[in-house]
């Protein structure tokens, strides 16, 4: 059987751009995971080998829902890709105001790859490949933070740090079965979050994704990737976390 990928959070931005070029490749299927009920931006690549499921990951049933469904498909998946995220936009912790936004941002784009991994994980362990790919941020970075190199946005780069934690355990409580669990950061990139004046448009950022995930291998189970060098760079390195 072909390749299987799957990817969440993938009907927009980069989750969207990792499904249009890994779909280019007819050996490969892509399973897209997305949470809302429009399918017509994955429906409009036409790809045969593109099959979508839905899926919330912050909704416990609906996570549960999607491996059964994932089973019809196929008995084994070789990459997964934790792309969904969310994010409520500035927020400062000095300023008195209701703290929900970070649960409710916690929740997706922390307990939400928990939910996907562990739950997809007896069809990973079937998988060649058993890689499983974090979409982390340098927002996670506490060096960069106290450097003053973001704006306030409290719940979402304390979630993206939680979630570097995250592929840590994950790493350790999975080495000894061969997989690759990994966090990266695709650098600032021209999506709804990102703005449209980021340096990196999505299909730079994902072509070159797409060739580091190609290239790991257990050696580097653990790591942190980050892209390096000039605003508009697109090169890859391991970074500390």
């Amino acid at each position: 059987m072909s390749k299987v990928i799957a990817i969440t959070g993938a009907n927009r931005g980069l989750g969207l751009e990792f499904v249009k070029q890994y779909s280019q490749d007819s050996n490969v299927t892509v399973i897209a995971y997305q949470r809302s009920d429009d399918r017509s931006a994955i429906e409009a690549l036409k790809k045969d080998n593109v099959k979508i499921i839905k899926l919330d990951a912050a909704d416990d049933e609906q996570v549960k829902k999607a491996v059964e469904e994932t089973k019809k498909i196929t008995k084994s998946i070789d990459i997964l890709i934790n792309n969904a995220a969310i994010n409520t936009g500035p927020f400062k912790l000095t300023e008195p105001q209701d703290l929900s936004p970070i649960s409710k941002v916690h929740d997706t784009n922390v307990l939400g790859p928990i939910r996907v991994t562990t739950s997809f994980l007896p069809l990973l362990r079937e998988g060649k490949d058993k890689k499983v790919i974090f979409i982390s941020s340098g927002v996670a970075s506490l060096t960069r933070t106290v450097k003053k190199s973001f704006g306030p946005m409290a719940p979402y780069a304390m979630s993206k740090t939680g979630l570097n934690m995250v592929v840590a355990l994950y790493s350790v409580e999975l080495s000894d079965e061969g997989f690759t669990c990994l966090a990266f950061d695709p650098g600032h990139v021209q999506t709804d979050m990102g703005g449209g004046h980021a340096p990196l448009t999505p299909p730079e950022s994902i072509k070159n994704m797409i060739a580091k995930i190609s290239s790991v291998s257990p050696e580097v189970n653990g790591k942190f990737f980050a892209v390096k060098g000039d605003p508009g760079s697109t090169k890859m390195e391991e970074e500390d976390w």
